[in-house]
């Protein structure tokens, strides 16, 4: 169910997302003055929803709380509170109880802990404390094996790295690492310090992982690093 302004209006003043068969409902009962200008999306459709939040900067977002409270939409809530073209848009949460609707604006710093994050930006600060060594940045495209499953290395040391997967990671999960190059390989146990769940433009997500390695070796990880990496380190 869609309520879009007239042709040659901008943008919508808000964007709906529910979850899956309660769109409608949810809509029903919002305040007369939360349905001006309402475009609304069910979660199966959330790429979308966020191509049309991007796209359009609405004023305002408005969640349902069971959707809010997942990792999606927590991930989402950050995709909007770190992106500079929607710092003016609002977050709500809508609680639905019984008939009645309780709309609760989210204050500007908040972040949904289902997906916590710093930034939303290639290297985010390492919040958690794992980052010991400088890390060498690298390309993407340059892959891993974690498991068996292709992650994309975000940065790297001795110690451990950042990288994108699409298979789900969870913290203290002990997985196995490896490249097999002609020049650089290596391989290593790691655990799984941090991670969350990230939304971009496209079909799927991925998950943002810090990994620290168990049993690395330090002149294998150099030469991969060496060989793969950018040249700038990070802190």
């Amino acid at each position: 169910m869609s309520h879009q302004k007239p042709s040659g209006v901008r943008s919508p003043q808000t964007i709906l997302i529910a979850s899956a068969g309660s769109v409608s409902s949810v809509v029903d009962r919002l305040p007369d003055e939360s349905r001006e200008g309402l475009q609304s999306f069910s979660d199966v459709d959330i790429q979308q929803a966020v191509q049309a939040i991007v796209d359009r900067r609405p004023s305002v977002v408005v969640l349902e709380q069971s959707f809010a409270s997942t990792p999606r939409g927590g991930a989402l809530v950050n995709r909007i509170r770190f992106d500079e073209e929607l710092r003016d848009t609002d977050i709500q949460v809508v609680s639905m109880e019984g008939a009645q609707v309780e709309v609760q604006a989210l204050p500007p710093h908040t972040i949904i802990p289902s997906a916590n994050v710093v930034r939303q930006t290639l290297s985010p600060p390492d919040y958690r404390g794992t980052r010991q060594v400088p890390r060498v940045e690298f390309d993407l495209g340059v892959l891993v094996k974690i498991d068996g499953d292709p992650a994309t290395v975000v940065d790297m040391s001795r110690s451990g790295a950042q990288v994108l997967v699409t298979q789900p990671l969870r913290p203290f999960q002990r997985v196995r690492v490896w490249a097999d190059r002609i020049r650089a390989s290596f391989r290593c146990d790691a655990t799984v310090v941090w991670v969350h769940y990230e939304l971009h433009i496209g079909p799927g997500g991925y998950y943002r992982a810090g990994l620290s390695f168990a049993n690395a070796n330090p002149k294998a990880i150099d030469s991969f690093c060496a060989e793969r990496g950018m040249a700038t380190a990070v802190a």
